[in-house]
């Protein structure tokens, strides 16, 4: 296949990416922040979705930006033998070549920088993306392996899950007077309003977190960090589109309050 058949071919799919991902990543963001969300049966589908989702995501990345910067595309060779499914190297690589790469920004510089300083100090989104990247390289295997080897192990992607709902209950300040208004209303048979309040709560600050990962690879895209090819990806990856004015607004916002963009 000669050389512009071949680039033809890399635009389609790239686009094809972008919608394949930005609808893994929404699908599972919605039926994780829904009212009828049951951990037990529906917990496995969106770990998939989620690792899967932003998996492709940073690698569609890590090729824009060697592409970008070298002209040439990572070989899918050297994809699958560096990264894997290790989902927290892949986003580890993406996000040093962005702090290296923010003078590319034609815009924006400091929303960009201000948003990376944002996910680079966020632990429990650390912690999120360490146990999607878990997920996506054996503990989706959990139940399989158990079968095949008799035993139980410590690789129990539901229960992982669970650790990580429990460290946002008692840590994150939005979700912490919740969680005791609930403790103080136990056990009365009313406590269980409090129980779902917040539960969901839990889930909408995890799904912020991830939401705010997957903007910042979004707008660096869209302020060329990545290149031309960059922009027309990201435009077309963003999720929930029909919120992100009111997203990069408040980023905006948030940056010019914190007047540094220092990282």
């Amino acid at each position: 296949m000669n050389e512009p058949s071949q680039e033809i071919m890399r635009g389609t799919h790239l686009l094809q990416l972008a919608d394949l991902t930005r609808n893994d990543i929404e699908y599972a963001l919605n039926l994780y922040e829904s009212e009828t969300f049951h951990a037990p049966t529906m917990m496995h589908p969106v770990e998939t979705l989620l690792s899967q989702g932003f998996e492709q995501t940073c690698k569609t990345v890590l090729e824009l930006a060697s592409f970008s910067s070298t002209g040439e595309w990572l070989n899918g060779k050297e994809l699958k033998t560096k990264y894997g499914h290790d989902l927290e190297q892949c986003a580890s690589s993406v996000l040093t070549y962005m702090k290296e790469n923010l003078n590319k920004a034609t815009n924006c510089e400091h929303v960009i920088a201000f948003m990376l300083r944002q996910v680079r100090n966020d632990e429990p989104l650390h912690g999120i993306i360490r146990l999607l990247s878990r997920f996506g390289r054996f503990a989706r295997y959990h139940s399989l392996d158990v079968v095949a080897d008799g035993r139980s192990n410590d690789d129990d992607p539901t229960a992982e899950w669970l650790q990580v709902e429990t460290g946002i209950t008692l840590n994150d300040e939005t979700v912490k007077p919740l969680w005791q208004e609930w403790n103080s209303h136990m056990p009365d048979p009313d406590s269980g309003e409090y129980q779902i309040r917040t539960q969901m709560a839990v889930r909408q600050s995890i799904a912020n977190r991830l939401i705010r990962l997957h903007d910042l690879l979004i707008f660096a895209g869209i302020q060329g960090i990545y290149g031309q090819r960059g922009r027309s990806w990201a435009r077309e990856a963003t999720v929930r589109k029909d919120e992100w004015s009111e997203r990069l607004d408040g980023y905006c916002a948030a940056a010019c309050r914190s007047g540094d963009a220092d990282d």
